[in-house]
């Protein structure tokens, strides 16, 4: 899959240099491209593999805007520790599928109100449980990564950071997930900031990203049917609902689905394993709990 990376002149030139100096990635995957233009949610949307767009932190604001032409179907995933209300304000006008990742409480003030609480996933949720955002990401359409989730102290004193946040390894984990997600087709990486940037920490740390997102993308379409009769499926009958739960385990990929009950049949919901082995002590995640309550 070709991966689409555009950008404004100066933070393509300086992420496309540090990319060759930190790693021997296949730069043939990895399409660095200029535009004087922000490339906005569907500027690229004929073109063929995922589309990543690098945006200057001055222009965040002309990209907020431009989120007001998302259809209301869309889900967005947004990775940041604050600065995106913005975003969030635009559920007061639209329908939008909103999920944060690594939210921190005290960087909001009653934005998150509006926002179901299935959909908040705080930073102490990533820390506890990394594969949150695995299951997160897997059923979103867009990702925004806003570079202020990585704490300050892994982007040499980045002032827009946290003394707390995420670290750079488990941002990179983030990225591949973001890679690996079947529907993404779009990602977005705000609050790019090189010409304050000692070191070229920032530099490193988008270079890193992409590097991440490109191995992530190696592991799409393996789970296109997941009744493969390879996949691990686990029944589980709990307490709580006494009925018979279905867990599958992908052969391929690893991943895990869960069998819900539907008034029509049934459909299939991202989980992981700590949702199995939740089910299989008579626990039902909120998740799952919730899925089946506005299904059945």
């Amino acid at each position: 899959m070709m991966i689409n990376v555009t950008g404004s002149l100066s933070v393509i030139n300086k992420v496309g240099k540090t990319l060759e100096i930190l790693s021997p990635i296949d730069h043939n995957a990895l399409d660095l491209r200029t535009s004087r233009d922000l490339p906005f949610i569907g500027h690229q949307k004929d073109e063929p593999g995922l589309n990543i767009s690098l945006i200057n932190q001055d222009s965040s604001d002309d990209f907020y805007h431009a989120l007001n032409d998302l259809s209301d179907s869309q889900a967005i995933t947004l990775i940041e520790n604050g600065s995106g209300k913005h975003i969030l304000n635009l559920i007061h006008n639209k329908e939008l599928i909103i999920r944060t990742l690594a939210i921190q409480n005290h960087c909001f003030n009653g934005e998150l109100n509006d926002l179901p609480s299935e959909r908040i996933f705080r930073l102490k949720d990533i820390k506890t449980s990394p594969d949150i955002s695995e299951i997160v990401l897997r059923t979103s359409d867009i990702a925004v990564f806003n570079m202020n989730a990585i704490r300050r102290g892994d982007q040499n004193g980045y002032l827009r950071s946290n003394t707390t946040g995420l670290t750079i390894e488990e941002a990179c984990q983030i990225a591949k997930f973001i890679g690996a997600s079947d529907l993404i087709e779009n990602v977005f990486f705000l609050g790019i900031n090189l010409n304050n940037d000692p070191n070229d920490m920032m530099a490193c740390n988008v270079a890193n990203l992409l590097w991440y997102v490109s191995e992530g993308v190696k592991l799409r379409n393996m789970d296109q049917n997941i009744s493969d009769p390879e996949n691990l499926v686990f029944s589980v009958v709990s307490e709580p609902y006494d009925k018979e739960l279905q867990f599958v385990k992908s052969a391929e990929s690893g991943r895990w689905w869960v069998k819900v009950p539907t008034e029509e049949g049934h459909m299939h919901m991202a989980c992981s394993k700590r949702d199995y082995e939740m089910a299989c002590n008579n626990e039902i995640s909120k998740r799952i709990s919730l899925a089946i309550e506005t299904t059945i």
